[in-house]
């Protein structure tokens, strides 16, 4: 009887019921930093909707070593380059998003940018600032204006980075329907921690008080590493980036769980995306007909 079975166990396989492991976030974007072609300008999303280009392609090195083998490699930003992402909403979110990335800063300056999409230092402007915060600048700040003129949303994290060839893992999330004390989260934890759910509760901050809503416009369009789509050299971000990736509310919220980030911690951004999930088979189902053939 069970002679008769086991050959039509590969049948049966097909005629499974598949399904995806459950969802838990929109990945919109996401950057690898995989590039190793010299001088060529394309920096491809994973997810292949929103391709970026490198500015000053030719300053940019490829192929650096990531934080993890399981990340394959990482680009390394010299002054006067970055990355131009463009205008589309997926690099440009307003509201319950979370971004997540790896960096190693070479160099530590105030004000240097990570992630821009604001211009002028005004609240009349409009858009996220990721940056090296202020003097000395060797820590992790975010900036959101909403346009309102008169109040922002901003927290420094209070670990101090250092340029001696350290990977930190950083999370920023921001949800303006949670309220005073939660609506905007930062996460910067050093490479070489077991990177578990305590390790990112431990190391997320954030500001007492918002002063923003939904950052429904943005001043300029999304830039990495760079303050403006010529990387002028004055405020962009020297050292390497990798697995940048961007959440949103679609199907799911785009407020990653910190069980979330512990995952990407380990495994990448990618490890939690329901398009490149391992399928899981829940039930199968075989017909008489194919049965009695066999």
């Amino acid at each position: 009887m069970m002679s008769r079975f086991l050959p039509l166990l590969p049948a049966l396989a097909m005629l499974s019921t598949v399904s995806t492991l459950p969802l838990r976030a929109d990945l919109v974007a996401h950057y690898s930093f995989d590039e190793n072609v010299p001088n060529d300008p394309a920096v491809l999303d994973s997810l292949g909707r929103n391709n970026g280009t490198f500015i000053n392609s030719s300053n940019v090195l490829r192929g650096v070593a990531s934080p993890d083998p399981l990340l394959g490699t990482a680009c390394e930003f010299t002054l006067q380059s970055g990355v131009n992402l463009g205008t589309d909403p997926a690099v440009r979110p307003s509201d319950q998003f979370t971004i997540s990335w790896w960096m190693r800063p070479d160099t530590l300056d105030s004000f240097d940018r990570i992630y821009e999409t604001m211009s002028g230092t005004s609240n009349a402007a409009n858009g996220i600032r990721i940056d090296l915060g202020g003097a000395p600048g060797n820590s992790v700040r975010v900036l959101l204006r909403d346009g309102n003129g008169i109040t922002s949303t901003t927290h420094t994290h209070s670990l101090d980075l250092r340029n001696d060839g350290t990977w930190y893992f950083v999370a920023v999330r921001y949800d303006s329907t949670a309220g005073e004390g939660s609506a905007l989260m930062i996460t910067v934890l050093e490479n070489g921690t077991a990177h578990s759910i305590e390790d990112i509760r431990a190391a997320t901050e954030s500001p007492l008080s918002i002063g923003t809503g939904p950052i429904d416009l943005h001043s300029n369009g999304a830039f990495l590493a760079a303050d403006d789509a010529n990387a002028s050299g004055s405020n962009d971000f020297a050292g390497a980036l990798d697995d940048f990736a961007f959440f949103q509310t679609g199907d799911v919220p785009g407020v990653l769980s910190d069980e979330d980030l512990s995952e990407i911690c380990k495994s990448g951004a990618l490890s939690i995306s329901p398009d490149t999930a391992p399928p899981v088979i829940d039930t199968f189902e075989a017909s008489q007909s194919i049965v009695d053939a066999g």
